[in-house]
């Protein structure tokens, strides 16, 4: 039970990372930056890693705007989250974010392959 935990929060870590990277980029493909304020306002939360504050200090570079309060775990292993609070408008518009969660679903397989076979190893 306790290896299937941790596998399941390092499987969750990789995911969170890497859809945190596809949603920066699919904002890029989707011509979505002006200021550069949203592209830099992603971050992504698990065990593992915390992007929040990176991401605080590069879109507050950027441009003088509001970034929503860091969001919480509450229970799940990880998420993604992009802080500026307009970025709901532009997903409507254009998504970048949903697009993301589908772009990765077939790297699902790979990754808990990957971590199964190195907790094996381990």
């Amino acid at each position: 039970m306790v290896e299937l935990t941790a596998a399941g929060k390092e499987i969750s870590s990789e995911l969170a990372t890497l859809i945190e990277g596809r949603i920066v980029g699919n904002i890029t493909d989707n011509g979505q930056i002006d200021t550069g304020f949203m592209v830099n306002s992603v971050y992504s939360i698990s065990s593992e890693r915390d992007s929040y504050n990176e991401a605080l200090v590069k879109a507050m570079a950027r441009a003088v705007r509001e970034m929503s309060p860091k969001a919480s775990l509450a229970g799940a292993d990880a998420l993604v989250a992009v802080g500026a609070e307009y970025a709901i408008w532009q997903e409507m518009r254009k998504s970048f974010a949903m697009k993301a969660i589908d772009q990765t679903k077939k790297d699902i397989p790979d990754i808990v392959k990957r971590v199964s076979m190195k907790r094996r190893l381990e």
